[in-house]
């Protein structure tokens, strides 16, 4: 009887320390949050979530700690874990957060529902995040069709003489030979205070030498310094100096070096014009007019944009004198940020970093002429690789366009704990000035192989419901029409029942059935038709390999006839082709396309789907159930004919 009360005090006393401690980290944790230190604030977040877990406010609390401090997977999955028990009812932005974590994490699929279930929730608010959430949306669409499109360069991780754990960027190019670049580092041996700080490199022998800070009449130990660019006739030499607001917030302002007398005058301050009270100006950036004068395009959170950080230029007369600032206008700003821009001389072209325009996550790199009546044209995304998931940035071009610099934090580049924390500097070489090296164009051999195995899907007992036929005069494009138009059946039916998020939640999973699988694969048997035709038209023989499935429902030799069925609607298909386009293809001891059957019947069906006719919301409406109602072309073999 001692031993278990003794157990019950002492449990109950450590019940209350772990209270107080919870409480002190939570102290701790939200003033660390306050003044910006993430990393600190998620520290003790975790300690509390170490002792309980179920502690939604601060699971929520970490995540968003976790996110400012660039740790995102562990900012994801407690996004997840907390959007999955809340549902939006407390913490209303968790779902858009999280569908920016997937987002960044190339799971497109994924982030493009969140943000519509965000939207729906949020139909009624009209503020930054539903309009950014819109904004995700066909962005995570546009990522999709990027990552499918990429050009033929080769992106090079500069080493550890001039990339270090800590943050490089901005690198500014003269000639082949020398590089200008900033960096954060501590400013004495073993402090954790970083400085942003601006470097020098030369090449040594075909490689980078070992990076040195400049001096201090440039590096001011007051101020962060960096971003580097020369006026056309290098006599101007402009950079940033930036102060702390708070530890994650700083404003900045343009200073400008002007080359006098053979010799570099002190530092001076741009107008305030430029340099607005209260406002950052940062990021500066020489480009030429149409008659030969310069402009200076930097970037401001000022008023009068069209959103957060925006690019703004002024006219920059011989004699240095500076012009009112005036946005460069919405086809290139967005209601989010753009930033560090670059004009290449060579080539009138501006490049800019946006995660405002539709991009694969983080900043993209982006570029823009002007047209004959000094307008911008339509802005074009570089792709992939100069584009990541990652933030992807200060994009420049030496003088003749053949090689550039880019700062990322993608996978590859240096950190101390946390991957995708710190950006790099990364190298990249063009054969051509300011062009993309096209991609190897694939045969159409290779083209239709790519699209194989390509799945296509029936309702439920079609085509020719309740017969034991093996055959059928339905064309699949006839059951593909009849079965889209019953999307809403569909979803009304696997919802009926449920309410709130439940509800919601069950509408989306047959909707983006069949927007990822019903329809994909249709629009994908339209592309196998096309290059099936062209390489016909070669004199090519195909054989065309198929295989049905079924959904559990019904008898495994009912089962048997229906996948047949399916195998003659498919077949049908490419007989109704272009009105016959195939027929003189397929038939004749010469035919150039035939097609193989295998394993046709109710095979590998999931055994969680139900057989029961009397629960149709999961024998036939369910995700599960329709994803077995399919046939596949599993193979496609092209070659000369013997």
């Amino acid at each position: 009887m001692k031993s278990f009360l003794f157990s019950c005090f002492f449990l109950l006393f450590l019940a209350t320390c772990v209270g107080q401690s919870n409480r002190q980290y939570a102290k701790a944790g939200n003033e660390s949050f306050s003044k910006g230190d993430y990393p600190t604030a998620a520290q003790y977040y975790r300690l509390i979530l170490d002792n309980d877990s179920t502690i939604l406010d601060i699971g929520y609390k970490y995540a968003e700690a976790c996110r400012l401090s660039s740790d995102f997977k562990n900012a994801e999955r407690w996004y997840t874990i907390v959007n999955a028990k809340d549902k939006g009812v407390t913490y209303h932005n968790c779902a858009f957060w999280l569908g920016m974590m997937k987002k960044d994490a190339g799971k497109y699929k994924e982030a493009r529902r969140l943000f519509e279930r965000f939207v729906k929730k949020q139909k009624k608010n009209d503020n930054y995040y539903t309009k950014k959430a819109k904004n995700e949306i066909a962005s995570c669409d546009s990522a999709m069709r990027l990552y499918g499109d990429s050009v033929n360069v080769l992106i090079k991780h500069l080493d550890n003489k001039v990339n270090t754990v800590n943050s490089e960027f901005a690198a500014f190019p003269i000639g082949d030979s020398l590089l200008y670049f900033s960096s954060f580092r501590p400013d004495v041996l073993d402090s954790n205070e970083l400085s942003s700080r601006i470097f020098l490199t030369n090449k040594d022998s075909g490689d980078w030498a070992l990076a040195k800070q400049l001096d201090t009449i440039i590096n001011s130990p007051e101020y962060h310094d960096g971003n580097v660019c020369f006026s056309g006739d290098y006599k101007r030499f402009y950079y940033t100096r930036c102060e702390s607001t708070s530890i994650s917030k700083t404003r900045c302002e343009i200073w400008v070096r002007n080359y006098e007398n053979d010799k570099w005058s002190s530092p001076k301050r741009l107008n305030d014009q430029i340099n607005l009270k209260n406002y950052t100006a940062t990021q500066p950036n020489i480009g030429v007019n149409e008659d030969g004068s310069e402009v200076l395009y930097f970037v401001s959170n000022r008023p009068g944009g069209k959103g957060r950080m925006d690019i703004w230029s002024c006219s920059v007369s011989k004699e240095g004198i500076y012009g009112n600032p005036v946005n460069l206008g919405d086809k290139i700003n967005t209601f989010d940020d753009e930033i560090s821009p670059f004009y290449h001389k060579a080539t009138k072209t501006l490049y800019f970093s946006s995660n405002g325009h539709y991009g694969l996550g983080g900043f993209d790199v982006f570029k823009t002429k002007k047209d004959s009546m000094n307008n911008w044209m339509q802005i074009k995304n570089l792709g992939v690789p100069y584009n990541t998931r990652f933030n992807d940035l200060y994009f420049a071009l030496n003088e003749r366009g053949d090689n550039g610099f880019l700062t990322s934090n993608r996978t590859g580049s240096f950190f101390k704990k946390n991957e995708n924390c710190c950006d790099d500097i990364y190298a990249f070489t063009l054969p051509v000035k300011d062009s993309i090296i096209p991609p190897k164009k694939k045969t159409i051999e290779q083209e239709i192989k790519l699209l194989v195995p390509l799945t296509l899907f029936f309702h439920n007992d079609e085509p020719d419901n309740n017969t034991l036929d093996t055959i059928t005069k339905k064309s699949y494009k006839t059951t593909y029409d009849a079965y889209i138009s019953m999307i809403e059946k569909y979803k009304n039916e696997y919802a009926k029942g449920l309410t709130g998020d439940e509800k919601i939640d069950a509408e989306e999973d047959i909707a983006n059935f069949f927007e990822d699988s019903v329809i994909f694969g249709f629009n994908q048997l339209e592309k196998f038709g096309e290059l099936l035709e062209k390489n016909l038209d070669k004199g090519n023989e195909c054989i065309v390999t198929l295989k049905g499935y079924c959904s559990p429902l019904a008898s495994t030799d009912y089962n048997i006839h229906l996948a047949k069925r399916r195998v003659s609607c498919l077949r049908n298909y490419f007989n109704e082709y272009k009105d016959g386009a195939f027929r003189k293809y397929m038939n004749g001891a010469d035919a150039l396309l035939k097609f193989e059957e295998e394993n046709i019947g109710e095979l590998m069906a999931d055994a969680s789907i139900s057989d029961n006719p009397n629960d149709l919301r999961n024998s036939v409406y369910s995700r599960k159930a329709a994803k077995e109602r399919k046939i596949q072309i599993i193979a496609i073999s092209t070659g000369k004919k013997n």
